[in-house]
């Protein structure tokens, strides 16, 4: 799926965790049996998408549907980073589990600071100081799109995942997200 997601003029990528659902059961049935719709059951995915081609880059998927989205950024980062600006809401507002990793890998984390009262001289870590001092408002803006990927994702290819163990559930959702890569090149 890395692969797939390369190509195109991203010099801007963000993060965005989501919920797949595993089965939908209808209104109905769910009246009847006395379960809430809300509570059904689902897995947890963080997305790394393109904001100009909308490519999904890479994804990860989890059996803990309760999972923070700074717990997927082990697996989800990777050579990708390089030289690009990587975006992702408040949830990832951490120097050592975010901003320091994106670092490591020779791109630039931006993230919304949690506490927006706080001065200057009593934020912690020197990446957050810098958003603080200077925010980079025009490449943040470009992080909705992550949200219309994930929309174009369920949508089109529907966000159910049809397979009963975790595993093939994961191997679902990876070919979705390779279908949507692929009809975005060919379109």
């Amino acid at each position: 799926m890395q692969i797939s997601g390369k190509g195109g003029k991203d010099k801007c990528t963000a993060i965005d965790p989501t919920h797949s659902q595993i089965s939908i059961p209808s209104v109905s049935y769910c009246k009847r049996v006395k379960r809430k719709l809300e509570r059904e059951p689902n897995r947890k995915v963080t997305i790394a998408t393109g904001t100009r081609s909308l490519r999904i880059i890479d994804a990860v998927i989890y059996k803990y549907s309760k999972r923070n989205g700074l717990d997927d950024l082990d697996k989800l980062l990777g050579k990708w980073v390089k030289g690009k600006t990587v975006v992702a809401d408040t949830e990832f507002d951490a120097e050592d589990r975010f901003h320091q990793k994106v670092i490591e890998l020779c791109g630039k984390g931006v993230a919304p600071l949690r506490h927006k009262n706080i001065p200057v001289h009593r934020t912690k870590g020197s990446r957050r100081k810098q958003l603080r001092r200077k925010w980079p408002g025009r490449s943040y803006r470009r992080r909705p799109l992550t949200e219309t990927a994930n929309s174009m994702l369920k949508r089109g290819i529907r966000e159910t995942l049809r397979s009963k163990t975790v595993g093939m559930q994961a191997r679902h959702f990876y070919m979705k997200c390779f279908t949507h890569n692929m009809l975005l090149r060919c379109c």
